[in-house]
């Protein structure tokens, strides 16, 4: 993403109307920020209280390694 960025940047001078281009195509969108809607929980137990409350179900997320991949 940073490549992109630098790359649209880089291919053309910078002024007040390029600048706002590349900040909207750069942001992120409503559609990218829903998982901010999710009631997430700090640990596994007080997901499982959670849900058991609400009764529904678990989802656990885990990975191992770095988000880009580079382990």
């Amino acid at each position: 993403m940073l490549a992109l960025i630098a790359t649209l940047v880089l291919a053309q001078e910078l002024t007040e109307k390029t600048f706002e281009r590349v900040r909207d195509e750069i942001l992120p969108s409503k559609e990218d920020l829903k998982w901010l809607d999710i009631p997430w929980q700090p640990t596994l137990w007080d997901g499982i209280v959670a849900a058991q409350k609400e009764e529904k179900p678990v989802l656990f997320f885990a990975m191992n390694g770095t988000p880009l991949g580079c382990v």
